[in-house]
């Protein structure tokens, strides 16, 4: 019974924040089966690596510390953070110079989900192993899934959106990228400090509450620069008579309304943002990068007018 109850409890909440977060990228929404993927990398291919790579680090560590307190205190706050960050954070770094990769939204997203997906299944081994007792199961629950997990989500979405920062930045590309590692890290150590040195629920519940609003913030700022992008690319396309002012309104207020309508308006919304996202990327890109936008920008306004010839 416990077990069926931790498989619960390791699911199904994690599954909820999933599709909160994808739900929460209004402009340009990624395929879910994609941040599905990320997702699966988390619950996987991150555990096996990093389970790995933190038993090796350890081996030659615990040759020189032999306090068995002291060799806990180093897995959890230093070598779990770092080993776990990378882990995660590999299968961004593979895919974030893939054009899905568009924004800092997208950073957040994609790395909240293998967040989640690593806490998953992080969180179902704890249940498993420590929940002996209904009461016990029940305190690791409320833990882990209110904490830990989001813990684990926040860290590798910090470094999602660092990693999209690098990529249309023209310089200092690999400093971005190794202050986002180090700022997952960072955030990942100090949790599992207050956890180890037990620095109480209320300084827990603090830190959680804060990164928690924090994140929503940074997203919220995101989704808010989107806007002003899609307004800006595509008033440029309504000077040319591409599109109307009226559309441009409704794709930038009425996102719900157009992804209702599965035969055209949803269309209209992906290409019309997705025209606008390459023109702005075309135009923070370096020289070398602008080129590789062109093509996709002829081919998303080509899409974007045909729609709108065939329903006018």
């Amino acid at each position: 019974m416990l077990v069926l109850i931790s498989l619960f409890s390791a699911v199904i909440p994690i599954l909820l924040y999933l599709i909160i977060i994808w739900k929460m990228d209004k402009y340009e929404r990624e395929s879910f089966m994609l941040v599905f993927a990320h997702f699966l990398w988390g619950a996987f291919g991150a555990v096996i690596f990093a389970t790995f790579v933190s038993v090796l680090v350890m081996v030659p560590i615990n040759l020189f510390v032999h306090s068995t307190a002291q060799q806990n205190i180093i897995g959890a706050v230093i070598t779990a953070p770092f080993v776990e960050e990378f882990a995660k954070g590999l299968f961004l770094f593979i895919f974030f110079l893939t054009k899905e990769y568009d924004n800092i939204t997208d950073g957040l997203v994609y790395g909240g989900a293998i967040g989640l997906g690593f806490g998953m299944t992080e969180n179902l081994l704890y249940f498993i192993m420590y929940g002996k007792s209904l009461e016990e199961l029940i305190f690791l629950i409320i833990l882990r899934t209110g904490f830990t997990a989001l813990v684990h989500c926040i860290s590798t979405a910090t470094f999602g959106a660092f990693l999209t920062l690098s990529k249309f930045s023209k310089k200092n590309k690999l400093g971005l990228i190794i202050s986002g590692y180090l700022a997952a890290v960072s955030l990942h150590s100090i949790w599992n400090l207050s956890v180890t040195f037990n620095f109480g629920m209320l300084l827990s519940t603090v830190f959680i509450l804060f990164i928690i609003s924090l994140f929503f913030v940074v997203f919220r700022i995101s989704i808010k620069r989107e806007k002003k992008i899609i307004i800006t690319e595509l008033s440029d396309e309504a000077n040319e008579e591409n599109l109307s002012e009226e559309l441009i309104n409704i794709i930038v207020n009425n996102t719900k309304q157009l992804r209702k309508d599965k035969m055209y308006g949803r269309k209209i919304l992906n290409n019309a943002v997705k025209l606008a996202f390459r023109k702005h990327q075309a135009k923070i890109s370096s020289e070398t990068d602008k080129s590789k936008y062109s093509s996709d920008i002829n081919l998303y306004r080509k899409k974007l007018t045909d729609l709108i010839s065939s329903n006018s």
